[in-house]
Protein backbone atom coordinates (compact mmCIF):
# COMPACT_ATOMS: atom_id res chain seq x y z
CA UNK A 1 0.00 0.00 0.00
CA UNK A 2 1.27 3.42 -0.56
CA UNK A 3 1.19 5.65 2.21
CA UNK A 4 2.38 9.58 2.08
CA UNK A 5 3.63 11.11 5.66
CA UNK A 6 3.39 15.31 5.64
CA UNK A 7 5.87 16.28 8.11
CA UNK A 8 6.20 20.29 8.69
CA UNK A 9 8.03 22.21 11.46
CA UNK A 10 7.43 26.08 11.32
CA UNK A 11 11.40 27.31 12.30
CA UNK A 12 14.31 25.78 11.68
CA UNK A 13 15.47 24.25 14.82
CA UNK A 14 16.06 21.02 16.81
CA UNK A 15 14.02 21.38 19.60
CA UNK A 16 10.36 20.16 19.60
CA UNK A 17 8.64 17.96 17.40
CA UNK A 18 11.28 17.59 14.83
CA UNK A 19 10.85 16.39 11.15
CA UNK A 20 12.47 13.14 12.04
CA UNK A 21 10.64 12.61 14.98
CA UNK A 22 7.42 12.83 12.80
CA UNK A 23 8.17 10.89 10.60
CA UNK A 24 9.55 8.01 12.71
CA UNK A 25 6.58 8.00 14.99
CA UNK A 26 4.03 7.60 11.56
CA UNK A 27 5.81 4.72 10.37
CA UNK A 28 5.84 3.53 13.77
CA UNK A 29 1.98 3.90 14.42
CA UNK A 30 1.57 2.18 10.77
CA UNK A 31 3.74 -0.70 11.72
CA UNK A 32 2.26 -1.24 15.24
CA UNK A 33 -1.34 -0.19 14.78
CA UNK A 34 -2.37 -1.02 11.46
CA UNK A 35 -2.68 -4.27 9.99
CA UNK A 36 -0.73 -2.81 6.36
CA UNK A 37 1.79 -5.32 4.98
CA UNK A 38 5.14 -3.84 3.40
CA UNK A 39 3.86 -0.33 3.15
CA UNK A 40 5.89 1.96 0.44
CA UNK A 41 5.78 5.52 1.93
CA UNK A 42 6.25 8.76 0.02
CA UNK A 43 7.55 11.66 2.46
CA UNK A 44 6.49 15.05 2.22
CA UNK A 45 8.56 17.27 4.03
CA UNK A 46 8.01 21.88 4.73
CA UNK A 47 11.30 22.32 7.38
CA UNK A 48 10.65 26.28 8.24
CA UNK A 49 7.21 26.64 6.78
CA UNK A 50 4.19 27.79 8.97
CA UNK A 51 0.90 26.44 8.23
CA UNK A 52 -1.17 29.25 8.99
CA UNK A 53 -1.43 28.67 4.96
CA UNK A 54 -1.25 26.07 2.24
CA UNK A 55 1.56 28.39 0.62
CA UNK A 56 4.34 25.57 0.89
CA UNK A 57 6.13 23.42 -1.80
CA UNK A 58 5.90 20.08 -0.65
CA UNK A 59 2.62 20.39 0.47
CA UNK A 60 1.59 22.18 -2.65
CA UNK A 61 3.30 18.94 -4.17
CA UNK A 62 1.23 17.13 -2.21
CA UNK A 63 -1.77 18.42 -3.24
CA UNK A 64 -1.07 17.76 -6.65
CA UNK A 65 -0.24 13.74 -5.55
CA UNK A 66 -3.50 13.64 -4.56
CA UNK A 67 -5.11 14.37 -7.87
CA UNK A 68 -2.63 11.93 -9.48
CA UNK A 69 -3.78 9.02 -7.10
CA UNK A 70 -0.26 8.89 -6.09
CA UNK A 71 -0.87 7.19 -2.41
CA UNK A 72 -3.97 5.95 -0.61
CA UNK A 73 -3.27 7.12 2.79
CA UNK A 74 -2.36 9.91 4.46
CA UNK A 75 -0.80 10.38 7.80
CA UNK A 76 0.84 13.01 9.66
CA UNK A 77 1.44 13.47 13.33
CA UNK A 78 -0.58 15.49 14.57
CA UNK A 79 -3.51 17.88 13.17
CA UNK A 80 -1.91 20.84 13.12
CA UNK A 81 1.09 19.80 10.60
CA UNK A 82 -1.13 19.47 7.78
CA UNK A 83 -2.64 23.19 8.39
CA UNK A 84 -3.37 25.13 11.35
CA UNK A 85 -6.73 26.68 9.77
CA UNK A 86 -9.26 24.85 10.33
CA UNK A 87 -11.46 25.54 6.97
CA UNK A 88 -7.76 24.94 4.88
CA UNK A 89 -8.22 21.57 6.99
CA UNK A 90 -11.47 20.73 5.91
CA UNK A 91 -11.39 21.45 2.73
CA UNK A 92 -7.98 19.35 2.38
CA UNK A 93 -9.81 16.56 3.86
CA UNK A 94 -13.16 16.72 1.67
CA UNK A 95 -10.42 16.30 -1.34
CA UNK A 96 -9.05 13.33 0.11
CA UNK A 97 -12.54 11.82 1.20
CA UNK A 98 -13.53 12.34 -2.61
CA UNK A 99 -10.10 10.69 -4.03
CA UNK A 100 -10.86 7.99 -1.23
CA UNK A 101 -8.04 8.47 0.40
CA UNK A 102 -7.46 7.08 4.26
CA UNK A 103 -6.49 9.89 7.10
CA UNK A 104 -4.25 9.64 9.79
CA UNK A 105 -3.74 11.93 12.83
CA UNK A 106 -1.45 10.14 15.22
CA UNK A 107 -1.84 12.53 18.18
CA UNK A 108 -5.44 12.54 17.85
CA UNK A 109 -6.07 9.40 17.32
CA UNK A 110 -8.24 9.98 13.99
CA UNK A 111 -8.72 7.40 11.91
CA UNK A 112 -11.04 7.55 8.95
CA UNK A 113 -10.86 3.86 7.73
CA UNK A 114 -12.71 3.28 11.15
CA UNK A 115 -16.00 4.76 12.06
CA UNK A 116 -15.00 6.47 14.81
CA UNK A 117 -12.47 8.75 13.05
CA UNK A 118 -15.02 9.55 10.11
CA UNK A 119 -17.35 10.49 13.39
CA UNK A 120 -14.71 12.23 14.30
CA UNK A 121 -13.70 14.77 11.58
CA UNK A 122 -17.85 14.71 11.09
CA UNK A 123 -17.69 16.74 14.34
CA UNK A 124 -14.59 18.65 13.11
CA UNK A 125 -16.46 19.74 10.26
CA UNK A 126 -19.77 20.75 12.19
CA UNK A 127 -18.24 22.70 14.72
CA UNK A 128 -16.45 24.62 12.03
CA UNK A 129 -19.71 25.15 9.72
CA UNK A 130 -21.54 26.13 13.88
CA UNK A 131 -18.70 28.67 14.51
CA UNK A 132 -18.66 30.46 10.62
CA UNK A 133 -22.38 30.87 11.12
CA UNK A 134 -22.04 32.12 14.78
CA UNK A 135 -19.20 34.44 13.80
CA UNK A 136 -21.03 36.13 10.71
CA UNK A 137 -24.83 35.87 12.71
CA UNK A 138 -22.74 38.28 15.29
CA UNK A 139 -21.22 40.79 12.49
CA UNK A 140 -24.18 41.53 11.32
CA UNK A 141 -26.08 42.11 14.42
CA UNK A 142 -22.90 44.20 14.84
CA UNK A 143 -22.80 46.01 11.92
CA UNK A 144 -26.82 46.58 11.99
CA UNK A 145 -26.52 48.64 14.88
CA UNK A 146 -23.56 50.90 13.90
CA UNK A 147 -24.95 50.96 10.38
CA UNK A 148 -27.95 52.90 11.50
CA UNK A 149 -25.32 55.50 13.05
CA UNK A 150 -24.24 56.21 9.60
CA UNK A 151 -20.81 56.65 10.72
CA UNK A 152 -17.39 55.47 9.03
CA UNK A 153 -15.92 52.14 10.38
CA UNK A 154 -12.46 53.06 8.90
CA UNK A 155 -10.44 51.16 6.35
CA UNK A 156 -9.25 52.57 3.12
CA UNK A 157 -10.96 56.29 2.95
CA UNK A 158 -12.70 56.54 -0.36
CA UNK A 159 -11.62 58.98 -3.24
CA UNK A 160 -13.13 62.46 -2.51
CA UNK A 161 -13.87 62.58 1.53
CA UNK A 162 -10.95 62.42 4.69
CA UNK A 163 -12.19 60.51 7.80
CA UNK A 164 -12.82 62.86 10.77
CA UNK A 165 -12.64 62.38 13.81
CA UNK A 166 -16.00 63.10 16.13
CA UNK A 167 -16.02 63.17 20.37
CA UNK A 168 -19.07 63.23 22.00
CA UNK A 169 -20.43 62.53 24.89
CA UNK A 170 -23.12 59.51 25.41
CA UNK A 171 -26.39 58.92 27.72
CA UNK A 172 -24.00 58.10 30.59
CA UNK A 173 -21.72 61.24 30.22
CA UNK A 174 -19.22 59.00 28.37
CA UNK A 175 -16.59 60.65 26.21
CA UNK A 176 -17.19 58.42 23.18
CA UNK A 177 -15.43 59.38 19.82
CA UNK A 178 -17.01 58.17 16.27
CA UNK A 179 -15.62 59.06 12.53
CA UNK A 180 -17.36 60.60 9.42
CA UNK A 181 -16.46 61.19 6.08
CA UNK A 182 -15.04 65.03 5.07
CA UNK A 183 -15.78 66.15 1.33
CA UNK A 184 -12.10 66.67 -0.20
CA UNK A 185 -13.95 69.12 -3.30
CA UNK A 186 -10.62 68.31 -5.86
CA UNK A 187 -10.89 64.58 -5.74
CA UNK A 188 -14.56 64.79 -5.52
CA UNK A 189 -14.69 66.73 -9.55
CA UNK A 190 -12.44 63.67 -10.33
CA UNK A 191 -14.73 61.48 -8.88
CA UNK A 192 -17.76 63.15 -11.23
CA UNK A 193 -15.38 63.21 -14.12
CA UNK A 194 -15.24 59.33 -13.62
CA UNK A 195 -18.59 59.03 -14.04
CA UNK A 196 -19.01 61.00 -16.62
CA UNK A 197 -16.63 59.56 -18.59
CA UNK A 198 -18.07 55.92 -18.28
CA UNK A 199 -21.14 57.15 -18.93
CA UNK A 200 -20.34 58.75 -22.13
CA UNK A 201 -17.50 56.13 -23.19
CA UNK A 202 -19.01 53.01 -21.45
CA UNK A 203 -15.55 51.16 -20.88
CA UNK A 204 -12.86 50.88 -17.81
CA UNK A 205 -10.18 51.15 -20.21
CA UNK A 206 -11.35 54.27 -22.47
CA UNK A 207 -11.74 55.76 -18.94
CA UNK A 208 -8.43 55.03 -17.67
CA UNK A 209 -6.95 56.56 -21.47
CA UNK A 210 -8.90 59.85 -20.90
CA UNK A 211 -6.83 59.88 -17.07
CA UNK A 212 -3.19 58.74 -17.77
CA UNK A 213 -3.29 61.36 -20.90
CA UNK A 214 -4.59 64.27 -18.55
CA UNK A 215 -2.66 63.09 -15.84
CA UNK A 216 -5.09 63.09 -13.40
CA UNK A 217 -4.01 60.77 -10.37
CA UNK A 218 -5.28 58.85 -7.43
CA UNK A 219 -5.50 59.88 -3.70
CA UNK A 220 -1.87 58.37 -3.50
CA UNK A 221 -0.87 60.38 -6.44
CA UNK A 222 -0.25 56.47 -8.64
CA UNK A 223 -1.91 56.06 -12.25
CA UNK A 224 -5.59 54.85 -12.27
CA UNK A 225 -6.10 51.34 -13.24
CA UNK A 226 -9.34 49.75 -14.85
CA UNK A 227 -9.60 48.15 -11.05
CA UNK A 228 -9.36 51.52 -9.65
CA UNK A 229 -12.02 53.26 -12.11
CA UNK A 230 -13.91 50.28 -11.53
CA UNK A 231 -13.56 50.78 -7.25
CA UNK A 232 -15.11 54.36 -7.30
CA UNK A 233 -17.90 53.54 -9.93
CA UNK A 234 -19.50 50.63 -7.42
CA UNK A 235 -19.14 52.49 -4.50
CA UNK A 236 -22.24 53.75 -3.38
CA UNK A 237 -20.86 55.99 -0.89
CA UNK A 238 -21.10 58.87 -3.48
CA UNK A 239 -24.67 58.20 -4.68
CA UNK A 240 -27.39 60.50 -3.73
CA UNK A 241 -30.05 58.90 -1.56
CA UNK A 242 -32.70 59.76 -3.04
CA UNK A 243 -35.72 57.80 -4.24
CA UNK A 244 -34.47 56.48 -7.09
CA UNK A 245 -31.41 54.58 -4.85
CA UNK A 246 -34.08 53.66 -2.47
CA UNK A 247 -36.08 51.80 -5.26
CA UNK A 248 -32.75 50.46 -6.86
CA UNK A 249 -31.23 49.28 -3.42
CA UNK A 250 -34.64 47.36 -2.39
CA UNK A 251 -35.70 45.64 -5.66
CA UNK A 252 -31.54 44.15 -4.95
CA UNK A 253 -32.81 43.11 -1.49
CA UNK A 254 -30.13 44.86 0.06
CA UNK A 255 -30.82 45.19 3.82
CA UNK A 256 -31.53 49.03 4.39
CA UNK A 257 -30.61 50.19 8.06
CA UNK A 258 -32.46 53.65 7.44
CA UNK A 259 -35.91 54.66 7.14
CA UNK A 260 -37.22 55.68 3.43
CA UNK A 261 -37.85 59.52 4.49
CA UNK A 262 -34.12 59.58 5.52
CA UNK A 263 -33.52 59.15 1.91
CA UNK A 264 -33.88 63.54 1.30
CA UNK A 265 -32.24 63.74 -2.05
CA UNK A 266 -29.10 65.43 -0.21
CA UNK A 267 -26.82 63.03 2.10
CA UNK A 268 -24.86 59.79 0.29
CA UNK A 269 -24.80 56.69 1.28
CA UNK A 270 -22.57 53.88 3.44
CA UNK A 271 -22.60 50.69 2.86
CA UNK A 272 -21.62 47.92 5.10
CA UNK A 273 -20.45 44.06 4.18
CA UNK A 274 -19.37 44.76 0.80
CA UNK A 275 -16.54 42.13 1.12
CA UNK A 276 -15.61 39.03 2.85
CA UNK A 277 -12.47 38.05 4.04
CA UNK A 278 -10.34 36.17 2.01
CA UNK A 279 -8.02 33.32 3.53
CA UNK A 280 -4.69 33.07 2.49
CA UNK A 281 -2.13 35.19 1.74
CA UNK A 282 -2.71 38.58 -1.06
CA UNK A 283 -4.79 41.66 -0.16
CA UNK A 284 -7.67 40.84 -2.77
CA UNK A 285 -11.06 40.44 -0.96
CA UNK A 286 -14.10 38.76 -2.76
CA UNK A 287 -16.79 41.51 -2.74
CA UNK A 288 -20.32 40.30 -1.14
CA UNK A 289 -23.63 40.28 -3.43
CA UNK A 290 -25.58 43.14 -3.44
CA UNK A 291 -28.22 41.24 -1.41
CA UNK A 292 -26.10 40.96 1.27
CA UNK A 293 -25.17 44.44 2.12
CA UNK A 294 -26.24 46.60 4.66
CA UNK A 295 -26.61 50.44 3.62
CA UNK A 296 -27.47 53.06 5.55
CA UNK A 297 -27.83 57.07 4.92
CA UNK A 298 -24.23 58.48 6.10
CA UNK A 299 -23.69 62.20 7.10
CA UNK A 300 -21.69 63.29 4.55
CA UNK A 301 -23.43 64.60 1.25
CA UNK A 302 -24.30 62.11 -2.07
CA UNK A 303 -22.52 63.87 -5.44
CA UNK A 304 -23.99 61.89 -8.18
CA UNK A 305 -27.29 61.37 -8.40
CA UNK A 306 -29.20 58.10 -7.83
CA UNK A 307 -30.54 57.93 -11.81
CA UNK A 308 -26.86 58.31 -12.69
CA UNK A 309 -25.28 55.38 -10.50
CA UNK A 310 -27.92 53.31 -10.92
CA UNK A 311 -27.70 53.61 -15.24
CA UNK A 312 -23.41 52.99 -14.25
CA UNK A 313 -24.30 49.44 -12.55
CA UNK A 314 -26.23 48.61 -15.44
CA UNK A 315 -24.15 49.31 -18.21
CA UNK A 316 -21.01 47.60 -16.21
CA UNK A 317 -23.42 44.77 -15.88
CA UNK A 318 -24.11 44.53 -19.63
CA UNK A 319 -20.21 44.60 -19.96
CA UNK A 320 -19.60 42.16 -17.63
CA UNK A 321 -18.87 38.92 -19.92
CA UNK A 322 -16.25 41.26 -21.74
CA UNK A 323 -15.01 42.66 -18.47
CA UNK A 324 -10.92 40.94 -18.38
CA UNK A 325 -10.83 41.71 -14.90
CA UNK A 326 -13.13 39.17 -13.74
CA UNK A 327 -11.86 36.06 -11.67
CA UNK A 328 -9.52 33.68 -13.89
CA UNK A 329 -7.16 30.45 -13.33
CA UNK A 330 -3.66 32.23 -12.70
CA UNK A 331 -1.51 32.34 -15.67
CA UNK A 332 0.66 29.19 -16.89
CA UNK A 333 3.12 31.54 -18.20
CA UNK A 334 5.55 34.02 -16.65
CA UNK A 335 7.10 33.96 -13.79
CA UNK A 336 8.27 38.35 -13.12
CA UNK A 337 4.41 39.48 -13.34
CA UNK A 338 4.54 42.59 -11.16
CA UNK A 339 8.15 42.43 -10.70
CA UNK A 340 9.41 44.04 -13.83
CA UNK A 341 9.12 48.48 -13.71
CA UNK A 342 9.68 50.92 -16.85
CA UNK A 343 13.01 53.00 -16.59
CA UNK A 344 10.94 55.36 -18.18
CA UNK A 345 8.16 56.03 -16.72
CA UNK A 346 8.01 53.75 -13.36
CA UNK A 347 4.97 51.89 -14.49
CA UNK A 348 4.77 48.29 -14.06
CA UNK A 349 4.94 46.35 -17.04
CA UNK A 350 2.49 43.89 -17.79
CA UNK A 351 2.12 40.19 -19.26
CA UNK A 352 1.09 40.16 -22.75
CA UNK A 353 0.17 36.93 -24.25
CA UNK A 354 0.96 35.95 -28.02
CA UNK A 355 0.48 33.72 -30.33
CA UNK A 356 1.18 29.76 -29.44
CA UNK A 357 4.31 29.35 -30.90
CA UNK A 358 5.26 25.72 -33.04
CA UNK A 359 6.62 23.49 -30.35
CA UNK A 360 2.82 24.56 -28.20
CA UNK A 361 4.17 26.60 -26.04
CA UNK A 362 2.93 30.45 -25.56
CA UNK A 363 4.80 33.70 -27.10
CA UNK A 364 4.27 36.38 -24.74
CA UNK A 365 6.01 39.71 -23.66
CA UNK A 366 6.52 42.39 -20.97
CA UNK A 367 4.88 45.61 -21.96
CA UNK A 368 4.94 48.54 -20.22
CA UNK A 369 0.74 49.45 -19.09
CA UNK A 370 1.48 53.78 -19.60
CA UNK A 371 2.71 52.43 -23.06
CA UNK A 372 -0.04 50.31 -23.39
CA UNK A 373 -3.38 52.14 -22.40
CA UNK A 374 -2.23 55.44 -23.82
CA UNK A 375 -1.57 53.81 -27.44
CA UNK A 376 2.82 54.96 -27.43
CA UNK A 377 1.67 58.23 -26.55
CA UNK A 378 3.41 58.56 -22.87
CA UNK A 379 5.40 56.09 -23.37
CA UNK A 380 7.51 53.68 -26.29
CA UNK A 381 9.71 51.68 -23.74
CA UNK A 382 10.46 48.32 -25.92
CA UNK A 383 8.90 45.33 -24.51
CA UNK A 384 10.51 42.24 -22.90
CA UNK A 385 10.67 39.22 -24.12
CA UNK A 386 8.79 37.36 -21.82
CA UNK A 387 10.39 33.42 -22.11
CA UNK A 388 13.93 34.98 -22.76
CA UNK A 389 13.97 36.89 -19.55
CA UNK A 390 11.81 34.22 -17.61
CA UNK A 391 14.75 31.92 -18.32
CA UNK A 392 18.19 34.03 -18.19
CA UNK A 393 16.44 35.50 -14.51
CA UNK A 394 15.41 31.84 -13.22
CA UNK A 395 18.86 30.73 -14.50
CA UNK A 396 20.57 33.18 -12.56
CA UNK A 397 18.90 33.00 -9.50
CA UNK A 398 19.53 29.50 -9.62
CA UNK A 399 23.10 29.97 -9.49
CA UNK A 400 22.92 32.02 -6.80
CA UNK A 401 21.85 28.78 -4.50
CA UNK A 402 25.10 27.40 -4.86
CA UNK A 403 26.65 27.82 -1.20
CA UNK A 404 29.96 28.77 -3.27
CA UNK A 405 27.82 31.73 -4.59
CA UNK A 406 28.17 35.48 -3.60
CA UNK A 407 24.47 35.68 -2.45
CA UNK A 408 24.46 32.65 -0.26
CA UNK A 409 27.67 33.89 1.06
CA UNK A 410 26.23 37.25 1.82
CA UNK A 411 23.24 35.54 3.19
CA UNK A 412 25.59 33.25 5.43
CA UNK A 413 27.05 35.88 7.02
CA UNK A 414 23.94 38.58 7.53
CA UNK A 415 22.03 35.91 9.07
CA UNK A 416 25.28 35.16 11.53
CA UNK A 417 24.98 38.33 12.41
CA UNK A 418 21.43 39.14 13.27
CA UNK A 419 21.44 35.53 14.44
CA UNK A 420 24.42 36.74 16.96
CA UNK A 421 22.68 40.29 17.59
CA UNK A 422 19.81 38.74 18.94
CA UNK A 423 21.30 36.66 20.89
CA UNK A 424 23.11 39.96 22.02
CA UNK A 425 19.86 41.42 22.41
CA UNK A 426 18.33 38.76 24.62
CA UNK A 427 21.13 39.44 27.00
CA UNK A 428 20.61 42.70 27.02
CA UNK A 429 16.45 42.21 27.75
CA UNK A 430 17.62 39.46 30.56
CA UNK A 431 19.61 42.73 32.20
CA UNK A 432 16.99 45.46 31.88
CA UNK A 433 14.18 43.17 33.39
CA UNK A 434 16.20 41.86 36.42
CA UNK A 435 17.31 45.79 36.96
CA UNK A 436 13.39 46.57 36.52
CA UNK A 437 12.55 44.09 38.77
CA UNK A 438 15.35 44.64 41.56
CA UNK A 439 14.03 48.39 41.45
CA UNK A 440 10.73 47.21 41.83
CA UNK A 441 11.53 45.14 44.49
CA UNK A 442 13.47 48.13 46.41
CA UNK A 443 10.23 49.98 45.98
CA UNK A 444 8.04 47.53 47.67
CA UNK A 445 10.28 47.42 50.84
CA UNK A 446 9.97 51.03 51.18
CA UNK A 447 6.81 51.05 51.15
CA UNK A 448 6.45 48.39 53.38
CA UNK A 449 9.25 50.62 55.90
CA UNK A 450 6.77 53.52 55.04
CA UNK A 451 3.91 51.38 56.70
CA UNK A 452 5.33 50.71 59.88
CA UNK A 453 6.46 54.38 60.86
CA UNK A 454 3.78 56.35 63.02
CA UNK A 455 2.84 60.58 61.86
CA UNK A 456 5.36 61.72 64.32
CA UNK A 457 8.35 59.95 62.11
CA UNK A 458 7.96 62.50 59.59
CA UNK A 459 11.89 63.05 58.60
CA UNK A 460 12.16 59.67 58.28
CA UNK A 461 9.15 59.36 56.04
CA UNK A 462 10.22 61.96 53.90
CA UNK A 463 13.34 60.41 53.25
CA UNK A 464 11.99 57.14 52.56
CA UNK A 465 9.40 59.36 50.08
CA UNK A 466 12.12 61.45 48.12
CA UNK A 467 13.96 57.51 47.41
CA UNK A 468 11.33 55.89 46.33
CA UNK A 469 10.53 58.61 43.55
CA UNK A 470 14.07 58.43 42.64
CA UNK A 471 13.66 54.82 42.45
CA UNK A 472 10.54 55.54 40.48
CA UNK A 473 12.41 57.81 38.02
CA UNK A 474 15.24 55.48 37.44
CA UNK A 475 12.49 52.00 37.06
CA UNK A 476 10.66 54.31 34.14
CA UNK A 477 13.82 54.69 32.36
CA UNK A 478 15.46 51.60 32.87
CA UNK A 479 11.47 50.42 31.44
CA UNK A 480 11.86 52.71 28.17
CA UNK A 481 15.18 51.10 27.37
CA UNK A 482 13.32 47.83 27.71
CA UNK A 483 10.58 48.68 25.17
CA UNK A 484 13.15 50.00 22.87
CA UNK A 485 15.74 46.79 23.01
CA UNK A 486 12.39 44.94 22.59
CA UNK A 487 11.31 46.33 19.95
CA UNK A 488 14.58 46.80 17.98
CA UNK A 489 15.27 43.01 18.89
CA UNK A 490 11.85 41.87 17.59
CA UNK A 491 12.88 44.03 14.24
CA UNK A 492 16.55 42.06 14.24
CA UNK A 493 14.23 38.45 14.67
CA UNK A 494 12.05 39.25 11.52
CA UNK A 495 15.75 40.13 9.47
CA UNK A 496 17.25 36.55 10.79
CA UNK A 497 13.59 35.43 9.41
CA UNK A 498 13.71 37.17 6.30
CA UNK A 499 17.43 36.24 4.85
CA UNK A 500 16.21 32.56 5.86
CA UNK A 501 13.08 32.19 3.75
CA UNK A 502 15.34 34.03 1.58
CA UNK A 503 17.96 30.92 1.27
CA UNK A 504 15.26 28.56 1.28
CA UNK A 505 13.34 30.41 -1.62
CA UNK A 506 16.66 29.85 -3.69
CA UNK A 507 17.10 26.13 -2.66
CA UNK A 508 13.59 25.52 -3.61
CA UNK A 509 13.93 27.34 -7.11
CA UNK A 510 16.92 25.27 -7.78
CA UNK A 511 14.94 22.39 -6.77
CA UNK A 512 11.95 23.08 -9.16
CA UNK A 513 13.73 24.73 -12.01
CA UNK A 514 13.51 21.38 -13.99
CA UNK A 515 9.31 20.54 -12.74
CA UNK A 516 8.34 23.08 -14.86
CA UNK A 517 6.16 24.31 -11.96
CA UNK A 518 5.14 28.37 -13.08
CA UNK A 519 2.78 28.70 -9.59
CA UNK A 520 5.53 28.25 -7.56
CA UNK A 521 8.69 29.41 -9.27
CA UNK A 522 6.28 32.51 -9.44
CA UNK A 523 5.93 32.66 -5.70
CA UNK A 524 9.33 31.64 -4.84
CA UNK A 525 11.12 34.72 -7.27
CA UNK A 526 9.16 37.14 -5.57
CA UNK A 527 10.49 36.25 -2.18
CA UNK A 528 14.07 36.78 -3.90
CA UNK A 529 13.77 39.46 -5.78
CA UNK A 530 12.97 43.23 -4.91
CA UNK A 531 12.35 44.48 -8.18
CA UNK A 532 12.81 44.82 -11.58
CA UNK A 533 14.22 47.87 -13.60
CA UNK A 534 13.83 47.82 -17.33
CA UNK A 535 15.68 50.39 -19.22
CA UNK A 536 14.86 48.75 -22.93
CA UNK A 537 18.75 47.45 -23.19
CA UNK A 538 19.52 46.15 -19.84
CA UNK A 539 17.29 44.89 -16.53
CA UNK A 540 18.54 45.54 -13.50
CA UNK A 541 17.33 42.73 -10.79
CA UNK A 542 17.49 44.72 -6.89
CA UNK A 543 17.43 41.25 -5.02
CA UNK A 544 16.24 41.58 -1.08
CA UNK A 545 19.97 41.71 0.73
CA UNK A 546 22.04 42.27 -1.72
CA UNK A 547 23.35 45.29 -3.76
CA UNK A 548 21.69 45.24 -7.44
CA UNK A 549 23.11 42.42 -10.05
CA UNK A 550 22.38 43.69 -13.61
CA UNK A 551 21.32 41.29 -16.89
CA UNK A 552 22.47 42.99 -19.91
CA UNK A 553 21.12 41.87 -22.79
CA UNK A 554 19.91 43.31 -26.47
CA UNK A 555 16.35 42.62 -27.04
CA UNK A 556 14.19 44.21 -29.91
CA UNK A 557 10.48 44.57 -29.13
CA UNK A 558 8.90 41.48 -30.84
CA UNK A 559 12.43 39.96 -31.98
CA UNK A 560 14.29 37.31 -30.17
CA UNK A 561 16.86 37.49 -27.83
CA UNK A 562 20.47 38.93 -29.19
CA UNK A 563 22.73 38.14 -26.39
CA UNK A 564 22.29 37.74 -22.59
CA UNK A 565 25.23 38.71 -20.00
CA UNK A 566 25.45 38.73 -16.29
CA UNK A 567 27.30 41.85 -14.81
CA UNK A 568 28.72 42.05 -11.27
CA UNK A 569 28.30 45.06 -9.11
CA UNK A 570 32.16 46.12 -9.70
CA UNK A 571 31.92 45.56 -13.96
CA UNK A 572 28.47 47.95 -13.55
CA UNK A 573 30.40 50.59 -11.28
CA UNK A 574 33.29 50.83 -13.74
CA UNK A 575 30.22 51.28 -16.33
CA UNK A 576 29.25 54.34 -14.58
Amino acid sequence: MKIAIYARKSKLSEQGESITMQVDICKEYIDKFTMIQNPEFKIYVDDGYSGSNTVRPQFQQFLKDIQCNKFEMLICYKFDRVSRSLQDFINIQSTLANKNIEFISVKEHCDTSTPAGRMMLNMIASFAQWERDTIAERIKDNMHKLARSGRWLGGTTPLGFESEKIEYYDENFTLKKMYKLTPVQSELETVKLIFSKYLELKSLHAVETFLRLNHIKTKRSCNFLPSTVLSVLENPVYAIADSAMYDYLQSNNCDIASAKTAFDGKHGLMAYNRTRSASGSGGYQPKNDISDWIIAVGKHDGVILGAEWVLTQSIRKASATQNCYKVRAKSKCGILGGLIKCAHCQSTMRLKKGKILKDGTQAFVYICSTKEVTNRQLCNQKNVQGKDIDSDVLNYLVSLADESSEQMQILCSKKQLATQAVETNNNELQLLKSEVEEKETAIENLLQQLSTLNITQTEISNLIIAQIDKLNKEATAVRQKLTEAEIVNKNTEADELAISLVQKALVELKNLVTLNDIDMQRTLVKNVVKQMVWDGTRMVIELYYRDSAVISGVYNGESTLVKTTLQSDSERNTDC
